[in-house]
């Protein structure tokens, strides 16, 4: 669909510039007798479990080791070969920003997916590669979490060594909200909605502590039957610590991460 086109002028990162490629090449067994890609999705898991940040796994045009053919094709290529993901893969690494997934596929939905992305301020002009919206490689249907075996990149990293410092997400959601307010009837909504959902003080003390990693609005089945997307705030453990249903509104989601909203027990 027309939404999900890439600007033209976007260049494909070379091979080993992502940090996660670099991950991969550093920590291959050529002596394993494992599959590539069981080797592969082991790997991956592994690289999202790191409690630091080293120099070698940042994101680098310019990769500290550039990847041989021969590791191309055996480790990099057939994992993501098409360049639209790599595209986005290396936006994802170089901005935290909310993620829309969409993991069921009709294609009577299509309009939908239009309405939730394209045709509304949502992701501003990150749509093109903040969107994951394909049904050969994202049909998941309830097992969203397999997309941090394509795209690992959707985890923004934490680096656990540090203090944790304000999430990224908070100053792009500010900076969003500032150009688009949200309007008298959607604060009126907000407010109405509320009302209708409160939180245990206990859990939203706790979840005050607790740094959020990276926010994933996903349009599962549910979310086309009711119209309400399901927005998860996760830790840097990629482990839901909260979860919310909401309808479509790009100020209403932006307000309720920027103001850490009770809604969401932040």
């Amino acid at each position: 669909m027309a939404g999900e086109e890439f600007p033209l002028w976007e260049t494909i990162p070379p091979w080993g510039s992502l940090p996660v490629e670099q991950y991969l090449i550093k920590n291959w067994n050529h002596s394993s007798t494992d599959a590539p890609s069981q080797q592969r999705r082991r790997l991956i898991y592994r690289f999202l479990e790191r409690d630091e940040i080293t120099e070698e796994f940042l994101l680098d045009e310019r990769p500290p080791r550039v990847p041989t053919p021969e590791e191309i094709s055996l480790i990099l290529h057939p994992w993501r070969s098409d360049n639209v993901i790599r595209r986005k893969a290396y936006y994802m690494s170089k901005d935290s920003v909310l993620v829309f997934l969409r993991t069921h596929y009709d294609p009577e939905d299509d309009g939908k997916v239009n309405e939730w992305v394209y045709e509304t301020d949502l992701f501003e002009d990150n749509s093109w590669w903040a969107c994951l919206n394909d049904p050969h490689l994202f049909n998941f249907g309830s097992n969203w979490q397999r997309v941090y075996e394509i795209v690992p990149e959707v985890a923004s990293f934490v680096d656990r060594t540090q203090r944790f410092a304000p999430s990224r997400e908070l100053h792009c959601f500010r900076a969003s909200l500032k150009r688009n307010p949200p309007t008298k009837e959607q604060k009126a909504a907000h407010e109405c909605t509320d009302k209708r959902r409160k939180i245990p003080e206990e859990s939203e003390n706790r979840l005050r502590d607790i740094n959020i990693a990276a926010y994933i609005v996903i349009a599962d089945q549910e979310a086309f039957r009711s119209g309400l997307l399901r927005l998860l705030c996760l830790d840097d453990r990629q482990n839901i610590i909260r979860e919310v249903r909401v309808d479509q509104k790009p100020a209403e989601i932006t307000e309720l991460i920027l103001q850490r909203d009770p809604i969401l027990g932040l």
